[in-house]
């Protein structure tokens, strides 16, 4: 798979997870037809385009696949970029998600959603639940053995923090862990989930990891580091308003401080 091995993801937990790859053309047309799907059935998925002429084209292009999973099924994926990714406007996007139904796309299921956290299996029946902003952060702390999911991105969506509630509501502690680098905009999207979760009664945490470098994320921290000296970065982890108190006292700026809050 290209590109898989710059984040230190075994080949047990590849195969565990199905990590995958589109390859660029038709390929994965030609492979979803030879299984013996027609294409209606192609389309229903949301894995290709239809043209105006009815005719199938393959959405992800040259990338790396990510399943996500719940309940033992794959429910949704995301496509990130690699070398081989066409170098077109619309491929521009480091992530790509699955196609949805909407009144363009009429030919996809309703049934194909986006409303799903990555690894939200996770949640259930866990004390300690981290996390994450990236997919393969969250990935990395799975192959470690810490239980996380991920929203893909800095912060939950309003909409998903109902969801996010039911899912952590036997959860003791939330640690969140989003990438330290120099806009903070992983540490914006923290601190918002934070306020959200503390909002509804939640104990959380806010876990900073060493900066190295312009950035670094927990795949990055994974690569030099061991699951010991993660554990004890979450056992310091700071509660938020403590985080909030101790964070804004080093900010002179006071637009930066707004930003943080």
């Amino acid at each position: 798979i290209p590109s898989i091995t710059v984040y230190g993801l075994t080949a047990d937990i590849i195969q565990e997870i199905l990590i995958g790859y589109s390859p660029p053309g038709d390929g994965l047309l030609r492979h979803l037809r030879e299984q013996g799907y027609s294409d209606d059935d192609i389309a229903l998925s949301g894995l290709c385009l239809r043209d105006k002429k009815g005719r199938l084209h393959p959405f992800f292009q040259a990338r790396l696949m990510f399943p996500y999973w719940k309940h033992g099924r794959v429910v949704y994926f995301i496509g990130r970029q690699t070398c081989y990714t066409p170098q077109t406007k619309w491929e521009r996007g480091k992530y790509k998600k699955l196609l949805c139904r909407n009144d363009k796309r009429t030919y996809i299921s309703s049934t194909v959603s986006n409303e799903y956290f990555y690894n939200e299996d996770a949640a259930h029946g866990a004390d300690g639940l981290l996390i994450t902003e990236g997919v393969t952060d969250c990935i990395a702390a799975l192959q470690h053995g810490f239980a996380c999911i991920s929203p893909v991105t800095t912060s939950f969506r309003d909409r998903d923090l109902p969801k996010l509630l039911s899912l952590t509501k036997h959860t003791k502690h939330l640690y969140l862990c989003n990438d330290v680098e120099e806009n903070h905009s992983g540490e914006k999207g923290a601190i918002r989930t934070a306020l959200k979760l503390e909002e509804a009664g939640r104990s959380v945490y806010l876990v900073t990891l060493p900066r190295e470098g312009s950035k670094t994320d927990l795949n990055s921290f994974f690569l030099n580091h061991t699951d010991e000296e993660f554990q004890q970065l979450m056992d310091s982890a700071e509660p938020t308003l403590d985080y909030l108190i101790s964070h804004l006292a080093t900010v002179s700026n006071d637009e930066e401080k707004a930003e943080l809050v």
